[in-house]
């Protein structure tokens, strides 16, 4: 074994002797095309904008070729001022020196190919350790084969590190620049998808005040159905945490409820619920949400890995990723719109958790009218909280994201607002309902009334669910953060379910073809409230993500997403997408179709909801519990437009 590894270094050896300006540009290269398949790499990993990807891969080529062809010219200048390097004292070419490039080559590859393996097959190390192995390796195996050839060469006397590491590091500062400048032009030239002109009113309510009454809304057959006597009865919708997987989703149910005539007085969102619940609050109708993220995907990524976005987290001390976060909501979603700018109904709670906090205190809710006397220059705490800030607040997953600071007041009547650290509010509980109950049994000023409680709760349900699964030896720290908090969910929910159902969990909800009912007095929630109307809860569940609504689904042979592809492959597809990853637009069809579907197949249950809350009834009239099975909405009728002919096929 030694004899041969001493061949193949006398080979290099004798490659190095002979070619010296082909060395300066193989070695260069040697480094630069793992870089650029690295650089590829991750990009590709990270989900950023092909544009961005591709301009950063020419330019790191283009920039390579230019400085390779400059370095030549200064070796040769350097060798001809060398006397071992003089014409005369140069050997012919030998076969062998061919062999000792093909030998030095097939190494090198197999070294390579061995680290492709490990990584794919043993250790999924992801791309970044990948691209440190790739780079690790390639000047140490050079220095070992000139070893190997039991000889010094003066090639080593050019400066090799300065050499090297300018072949790598300009064209890797030149790929950054040009695709953050890619990236730069495309983002200037998208408008977010809510516009908030100077004088702070809002310019793009495509469907007007979301959840209004019902009786406002002139395409609502009828409009007393969710009337309690003189008054709209009150609807509280939860939306829980769960990425662009539970946003999406969200927005299909809010289509479906929205096509019913729900009246939605409160609104109370959780990380990734919280992007398509603000984005409701402000007009933005929930099918023009799911086809702006089917449209673009919003490049969380590219703003992240920007030079912007890194001299603002690594330059500035008062800077985070968490502020690059909360500039990407408002450049996709929200612009510079405020708590100020959102209707009075629904009420929108966005949750989030205290990171300072004592235990117990950790959950706190962003909501307009907060505290209307506190005044920070000249401005009410309304005008200067930026929708965008408090979701990022909502949505700063631990681990991926630094705590988001928002300027709030804590839940002491009359208390001044400080600077205040976020983190995600699923870090509490990822559904909402927490945030819900302290909404309306905070303690308000003298002379304030307390919110009036609703008559139904929905509870939209996208978490990750903690299904058995293998992983990995070596997790990259937010995946197994993920994992971890999707356990958590399925245990802390348990609970929440049990105490809002009776203690039989959403699992019995499930039975048949429709959801159940349930039915919980206030009181039993919380002795606060006590005294107040309604004495009773009606609570129905929609649980997306898990895997019972796959089991209600499969009988649904005429469901279907399109041909060959049922609701229940759609749901168990959905429940598998990752919470930290943006959606591809076949991704974001088939979430919204879900919710859509869900949403709508929950109507029964809903009609049951008001029927007994109309009538005080404890159960069903017959009739309303065994309505007809609705029907399943096509893709088209989710979206309430054609898109089946331009629908991108299945990846």
């Amino acid at each position: 074994m030694r004899t041969w590894l001493r061949s193949i270094g006398d080979r290099t050896g004798s490659y190095l002797d002979q070619s010296p300006e082909v060395i300066v540009a193989g070695c260069c290269l040697y480094l630069q095309l793992p870089s650029a398949y690295a650089l590829y790499s991750l990009a590709e990993a990270l989900g950023t904008w092909s544009g961005a990807k591709w301009a950063s891969v020419a330019a790191f080529l283009l920039t390579s070729l230019w400085l390779n062809y400059h370095f030549v010219r200064r070796a040769r200048q350097v060798i001809a001022s060398h006397p071992h390097w003089s014409t005369e004292t140069r050997e012919p070419t030998s076969p062998s020196i061919m062999g000792g490039y093909f030998s030095f080559g097939a190494l090198t590859c197999s070294l390579l190919l061995g680290l492709v393996i490990n990584q794919l097959l043993m250790f999924r190390l992801g791309y970044p350790a990948f691209m440190i192995l790739l780079l690790g390796v390639a000047i140490p195996l050079l220095f070992v084969l000139d070893w190997l050839s039991g000889k010094p060469h003066a090639i080593w006397r050019l400066p090799w590190f300065e050499v090297l590491f300018t072949a790598v590091s300009v064209p890797f500062l030149v790929a950054w620049l040009a695709g953050s400048a890619a990236w730069w032009v495309r983002v200037y030239s998208l408008p977010s998808a809510v516009e908030v002109d100077p004088r702070g009113q809002t310019r793009k309510p495509a469907r007007g005040p979301a959840g209004s009454d019902p009786s406002i809304r002139g395409w609502c057959a009828d409009p007393e159905k969710w009337r309690v006597g003189r008054d709209p009865l009150r609807v509280a919708v939860a939306l829980s945490g769960g990425g662009y997987r539970a946003a999406v989703s969200h927005a299909g149910v809010l289509a479906a409820l929205d096509a019913q005539c729900l009246p939605i007085a409160y609104l109370t969102t959780v990380s990734g619920g919280s992007i398509v619940g603000a984005a409701y609050a402000l007009g933005v109708p929930p099918a023009e949400f799911a086809r702006l993220l089917r449209q673009r995907r919003p490049g969380l990524a590219n703003d992240l890995v920007s030079i912007e976005g890194f001299l603002r987290e690594w330059v500035m001390a008062w800077s985070s990723n968490a502020e690059t976060y909360s500039r990407h909501f408002k450049r996709v979603f929200f612009g510079n719109a405020t708590l100020a700018d959102l209707p009075d109904r629904p009420a929108l709670l966005i949750n989030a958790t205290d990171l300072e906090s004592a235990s117990g205190q950790a959950r706190e809710v962003f909501f307009k009218n907060r505290a209307p006397w506190i005044r920070i220059g000249g401005k009410s705490l309304d005008n200067i909280t930026a929708i965008g800030d408090i979701v990022a607040a909502s949505g700063a997953f631990p681990g991926a994201f630094q705590p988001k600071v928002v300027v709030w007041p804590d839940a002491t009547p009359g208390t001044r607002a400080t600077e205040r650290k976020f983190i995600d509010g699923g870090l509490v509980e990822n559904l909402g309902v927490e945030g819900l109950w302290r909404y309306l049994t905070m303690a308000r000023p003298e002379g304030m009334e307390p919110p009036l409680l609703p008559h139904l709760l929905i509870i939209v349900d996208a978490s990750q669910r903690g299904r058995a699964q293998l992983v990995p030896y070596k997790m990259e720290l937010t995946q197994l953060l993920a994992r971890s908090q999707g356990i958590s969910y399925d245990e802390l929910h348990a609970h929440l379910y049990a105490q809002l159902t009776g203690g039989t969990g959403f699992r019995t909800s499930l039975g048949g073809d429709l959801p159940r009912v349930f039915s919980v007095a206030y009181e039993a929630l919380d002795v606060r409230f006590g005294g107040r109307d309604p004495k009773q809860l009606l609570t129905v569940i929609i649980p997306t993500t898990a895997r019972e609504t796959g089991d209600l689904l499969a009988p649904r042979g005429d469901c279907a997403l399109m041909p060959g592809e049922s609701a229940a492959q759609v749901q168990q597809s959905v429940s598998g997408l990752d919470t930290l990853a943006e959606l591809a637009p076949h991704d974001v069809e088939r979430a919204f179709w879900l919710g859509y579907v869900l949403g709508t197949l929950a109507g029964p249950a809903l009609e049951c909801a008001q029927v007994r809350i109309r009538s005080g009834g404890l159960e069903c009239p017959v009739p309303a519990a065994r309505a007809t099975r609705p029907t399943c909405p096509s893709l088209a009728q989710a979206f309430g437009e054609n898109v089946a002919a331009g629908r991108r096929g299945k990846p």
